[in-house]
């Protein structure tokens, strides 16, 4: 996805952190606990500086990602439902 894109969607959704990515279909309306909502979707890539375990710099060693996570924000309501950002990040 081009860089003008992404920024348009960010600008759109207010979400500005530049280590979020947006896929294709970045929003959708969905069901979520029986409600329909709409659903904004992006990625989160960066490199951290320590390990959130041992606490290693990552100067000092190369910190390797097992795994995504998955977490739904609740952002305030778009179009009169509910909103929510999916985000999905590297562990």
């Amino acid at each position: 996805m081009s860089a003008i894109t992404s920024n348009n969607i960010a600008n759109s959704s207010g979400i500005t952190d530049k280590n979020i990515s947006f896929p294709k279909i970045w929003c959708k309306k969905q069901v979520i606990k029986g409600i329909s909502s709409i659903c904004y979707h992006g990625t989160l890539t960066y490199t951290p500086n320590r390990c959130s375990n041992c606490g290693f710099n990552s100067n000092a060693v190369k910190i390797i990602k097992h795994g995504t996570k998955l977490s739904r924000i609740t952002v305030t309501k778009s179009a009169n439902l509910p909103t929510y950002f999916s985000l999905s990040f590297l562990l």
